[in-house]
């Protein structure tokens, strides 16, 4: 069975069970491989930019026997997608190119359920996604090697939200009592009041009144 850190295992185990999963910039095709072969998906689509990344996760597949479970796809985002899968996971990339992925896919797969993990400007991803009609369902902190990692689950369906929640998480903050969402907020309010501009000590302020 392949071995997922905290952060793939948060995004496994956000994915519902269905019948295709795409897995973008999937990179080593470790989180693709899990899904078919512990009973998230029936198939899954493998896409990379990199040819020489999808290839890493060509050969892993090949290794597992697994390669009938699995469609790869080289290009750029969701643009390369077959067809319309039930859920997609995007993890791995600045929150802006996330962004950029979501604006040019989600026209094409409206519908999919997400699973995200930005590793930056995660504000800037809730964002997006609510301007481009999907909803925040879930979010999870997690530790790896050190540092945070936000995990979003998200659903199609259009929901009103404030720039508060859209900076601490709409679902993060009702779990605010969780050690690392604790320290995830600490290490924010560090993070921001650094900051030498109005925006980011509301912001701190936001984070502070959170705890």
């Amino acid at each position: 069975m392949i071995s997922l850190d905290n952060r793939l295992r948060s995004v496994f185990d956000l994915f519902p069970s269905c019948r295709l999963a795409a897995d973008i910039g999937a990179d080593h095709g470790k989180l693709a491989l899990a899904l078919v072969t512990q009973g998230k998906a029936e198939k899954v689509m493998v896409t990379d930019i990199s040819r020489d990344s999808l290839r890493k996760a060509e050969d892993l597949f090949a290794e597992h026997n697994a390669t009938h479970l699995a469609e790869f796809l080289l290009g750029d985002g969701m643009t390369v997608l077959s067809e319309n899968p039930d859920a997609v996971s995007v993890c791995g990339m600045g929150g802006k190119t996330i962004s950029g992925i979501l604006e040019n896919g989600i026209p094409l797969i409206y519908g999919s359920k997400l699973i995200l993990s930005p590793h930056t400007e995660i504000p800037t991803v809730r964002r997006t996604l609510y301007r481009l009609g999907y909803h925040i369902a879930s979010e999870r902190c997690v530790v790896a090697s050190g540092r945070f990692y936000i995990i979003l689950a998200a659903d199609p369906g259009r929901e009103s939200i404030s720039e508060e929640e859209i900076e601490l998480g709409p679902c993060l903050y009702s779990q605010r009592d969780d050690p690392d969402v604790k320290d995830y907020f600490r290490w924010r309010i560090c993070v921001l009041s650094a900051g030498r501009n109005e925006a980011a000590r509301i912001k701190a302020g936001w984070y502070i009144n959170a705890l």
